[in-house]
């Protein structure tokens, strides 16, 4: 809206603000302000009285206190009076507004107004005033959104470390500033306990160091235990000089594990799967050594000073790293998100490629409008229906993640019966369904579901490629063999230059039609370059085949 709008003074901010809703939105004042504002639609006030009301906001009536100020400029409405019309046409009580009505035509035609003007302003505010919003409110809004729009564009990474901070324990929001940082290039780095502070902080220009009290089921007690341990004896050095340091009846066995597991010790070089093996025989260790030093007692390595943790090498057993899938569920465990990385982040290409929208612009899409989402499964709730005509049957409601956050998906008995075996937690999936957006939150009623690995086959009904200048017969063969290696019914498209402005696009025979995978566009990319490989895909789960956007095969190549 901004951006159509290009606000150049703030009164314009206030009134975008105060517009950004749906009936506004719906009604066309929004797009008869704009066009008023840059110049393309005259501003009519219908009279010279109240010009001086409507002109900062181009002749369109978008405040309640204008509808007010109508009435008591026009009609000779008190300011009660007013206020009074203002509520009946907000709640559209009838009654009330046909015999203030009565009295508005009455004032204005006193006041030399001829009446058909009267009543049609009476008309328009009646109109406008169900849209009506409190300036005071938007202008409060308008300073806030202009003062952090401006600390975003000139001190970003501040921003977004403020901003992250402000939704800790709010793992939708923080899912959706940690998604707006990688847009914006800044790095969050994982939490650590030689550099982490309670909040998010700036670790760099443009890296946020996250914040130790996000860190789940560790709390702000034992973080600020941690960071005084390390004000006072400075970074630590080792797992079991950490143990040592720490208060041990607030960073116990569970807190450590997390911040293991959320990264917050990955600066000691050793495996997370490591970390967590010799954790228990470490603190027990580490509970002995404060137990000797309270009552007095020293130890061997003591005696050296306390050089324990700096000279004595720590041994961990030889254990493999967890799985990627496992290290970032560990880490999704302890910060309610992922951080270091995201299990998506190896599908980003098929997302972006063949999902038709994000979660994170579901709220300004319309209702039941067909949707198709790619993400991640992170919660299966089966269950049954409580009535209608599938009544005691199985369905589904998931929680559904993208890059861009979280939204709910409700897959009822028709389409759980053909699809409920591909629900599983951390499975990732193609949504393809129609948003309902009768509550607070969008959620998606599913209609089909493809799993990744079925994804390149179900969308993709073309591939074209454009053979290299100077391609030669070797180039040829090496393509041919290729595309005999995923033999399937999706047609290839080669397309040649003929001459300048023309192209000519042949067909490849039959038989070396293909099914649609990453690895295969990943060979076409190896033989011919990125650039000159494309995809074309359909837009809906069930659709059939067709040649790549429209185009008709000329001729076919039979190699």
């Amino acid at each position: 809206l901004m951006m159509r709008l290009k606000p150049g003074r703030i009164d314009e901010v206030i009134a975008a603000i105060a517009l950004y809703r749906p009936g506004p939105l719906q009604s066309g004042m929004v797009d008869a302000f704009i066009r008023r504002k840059n110049g393309q639609e005259e501003a009519n006030t219908l009279h010279p009285s109240i010009e001086g009301v409507l002109k900062p906001t181009y002749g369109v009536i978008v405040y309640q206190e204008q509808v007010m100020q109508i009435a008591n400029r026009l009609a000779g409405f008190t300011m009660a009076e007013a206020d009074t019309l203002r509520k009946a046409m907000g709640k559209k009580n009838p009654e009330i507004v046909q015999r203030l009505k009565e009295r508005f035509i009455e004032g204005s035609v006193k006041r030399k107004v001829p009446q058909a003007v009267a009543e049609q302003i009476f008309e328009q505010i009646a109109f406008f005033a169900g849209y009506g919003f409190n300036k005071a409110h938007s202008t409060a809004y308008a300073i806030i959104c202009y003062q952090t729009a401006w600390l975003k564009a000139k001190h970003p990474t501040e921003f977004m470390a403020a901003a992250l901070t402000s939704v800790m324990g709010k793992t939708e929001k923080v899912v959706a500033y940690l998604d707006e940082c990688r847009r914006m290039e800044i790095e969050v780095l994982p939490p650590s306990v030689n550099e982490g502070a309670l909040s998010f902080a700036v670790a760099a220009p443009r890296r946020i160091r996250f914040g130790l009290g996000a860190v789940r089921n560790v709390g702000d007690k034992a973080v600020e235990s941690i960071l005084a341990a390390r004000r006072a004896g400075g970074a630590f050095a080792s797992l079991q000089d950490f143990c040592e340091r720490a208060d041990l009846h607030l960073v116990n066995l569970g807190v450590v594990e997390h911040l293991i597991k959320a990264g917050a010790l990955d600066f000691l070089k050793a495996r997370r799967s490591q970390l967590v093996a010799v954790l228990e025989h470490t603190l027990e260790m580490a509970q002995t050594s404060q137990q000797d030093r309270r009552r007095g007692q020293g130890t061997f390595f003591g005696s050296f000073g306390g050089e324990q943790a700096q000279g004595v090498a720590e041994a961990f057993p030889d254990l493999p790293e967890w799985p990627e899938g496992q290290r970032l569920a560990h880490e999704k465990e302890s910060l309610g998100f992922y951080v270091s990385s995201h299990p998506l982040a190896r599908y980003a290409e098929a997302l972006k490629r063949f999902s038709s929208a994000g979660t994170g612009g579901l709220a300004a899409m319309a209702d039941n409008q067909e949707v198709i989402l790619g993400g991640i499964l992170t919660k299966v709730k089966r269950t049954t229906a409580k009535k209608g005509k599938a009544e005691g049957e199985r369905m589904a409601i998931l929680s559904f993640e993208d890059l861009e956050g979280t939204c709910e998906a409700v897959v009822f008995p028709g389409t759980y019966a053909a699809v409920g075996h591909l629900l599983a937690p951390d499975r990732i999936l193609f949504l393809q369904g129609r948003l309902d957006k009768r509550r607070d939150e969008p959620s998606l009623k599913v209609n089909a579901v493809v799993p990744i690995e079925k994804v390149y086959e179900t969308f993709a009904n073309a591939v074209t490629v454009s053979p290299p200048p100077g391609a030669d017969e070797g180039w040829f063969l090496n393509l041919r063999n290729l595309l005999r290696e995923h033999p399937g019914e999706c047609p290839v498209y080669l397309e040649f230059e003929a001459r300048p402005a023309t192209e000519r696009l042949l067909v490849v025979g039959n038989d070396l039609f293909v099914t649609p995978s990453a690895k295969l566009l990943e060979g076409l990319h190896t033989l011919a370059g990125a650039a000159r490989v494309r995809l074309s895909s359909r837009r809906r789960i069930q659709e059939s085949s067709r040649p790549a956007e429209g185009k008709a095969a000329k001729s076919a190549i039979p190699f």
